[in-house]
């Protein structure tokens, strides 16, 4: 599950507590709670769940959940794509990457870089308007592509 960290740490804060206590009192290995704070390891949800019960936070407060981060690039590519009546196969050879890529895009298995949405944006004709909004101090989403 993705997490927040600099949620985390906030809600830490709040309760004046730090990560070998946070461990103490969630039961979850010292190395463990760092690594999911300095997002090296992505943690179970019912890890995450034992760290909302000690913060007494949601889980929203702290983890992005499935609903949150489906995919909107790979949805605005798809839309994009299908707008301009084009198969994956076509963007793909417009763009010099494999197919299997345009489709590992789309369902949200990997995102584009900076330089790739440029190249789709191009590709499908459309302004390249990416806003990237800060959220907190760690943590950016890509806002929209609008043609």
């Amino acid at each position: 599950m993705k997490v927040k960290p600099i949620s985390i740490k906030i809600e830490m804060v709040k309760l004046g507590i730090n990560q070998v206590q946070l461990s103490r009192l969630t039961g979850i290995d010292k190395v463990t709670i760092s690594k999911i704070l300095r997002e090296q390891r992505e943690p179970r949800r019912e890890t995450v769940e034992k760290i909302c019960d000690v913060l007494n936070c949601d889980i929203e407060a702290i983890a992005f959940l499935e609903s949150d981060i489906k995919n909107t690039i790979g949805d605005l590519i798809r839309s994009g794509r299908i707008n301009r009546n084009m198969n994956q196969k076509e963007l793909s050879d417009k763009l010099g990457v494999s197919r299997q890529l345009i489709s590992q895009w789309e369902s949200g298995k990997r995102s584009p870089g900076l330089s790739s949405l440029k190249k789709i944006a191009d590709a499908l004709d459309v302004s390249f308007h990416i806003v990237i909004e800060p959220i907190n101090t760690e943590i950016y989403t890509i806002k929209s592509l609008r043609q």
